[in-house]
């Protein structure tokens, strides 16, 4: 009974003491959150880009051997920072297409193209590499692929 007339008193119901530390808990936790979210999204930035440089560096070394599948990979590994073991590299995946300058580009299964075109080779390269994030919990994968145009 004490209890509910303190509360009713007019010097209680108008004391603002604690109300600043009470918008610093909500605000507090809405930074928080953000800060968060942003960490998460600039790490799985960062490893991407480094993913895609160690693709561009194999791409490089796929120029001058593109049947080298065994080199390419070598060179995906070796161009991922030193820590990184847990990264997945795809094989290589080689496709064809015949340019023709009126029709455009059509995919040949064979890499022969009829007279008058020209034939195009790509080699596609991929890597993936787990990711854990401490906010989106649904990215758990952070994968680059780069496509290479060799003639």
């Amino acid at each position: 009974m004490r209890s509910a007339r303190t509360f009713r008193r007019p010097h209680v119901a108008a004391d603002r003491r604690g109300i600043s530390a009470l918008e610093f808990g909500l605000i507090g936790g809405l930074l928080a959150t953000l800060l968060l979210g942003a960490w998460d999204i600039g790490n799985a930035a960062q490893q991407q880009i480094r993913l895609h440089e160690a693709l561009r560096a194999a791409a490089e070394y796929a120029r001058s051997f593109p049947t080298d599948t065994t080199g390419i990979t070598s060179a995906v590994s070796g161009a991922l920072p030193g820590g990184w073991t847990d990264a997945s590299v795809a094989a290589p995946v080689a496709s064809c297409a015949c340019w023709n300058a009126s029709s455009g580009s059509s995919a040949s299964s064979t890499c022969t193209c009829p007279t008058g075109e020209t034939l195009e080779r790509f080699l596609t390269l991929g890597v993936s590499r787990p990711f854990s994030a401490m906010l989106f919990r649904s990215l758990t994968l952070v994968s680059s692929s780069y496509v290479l145009r060799y003639q």
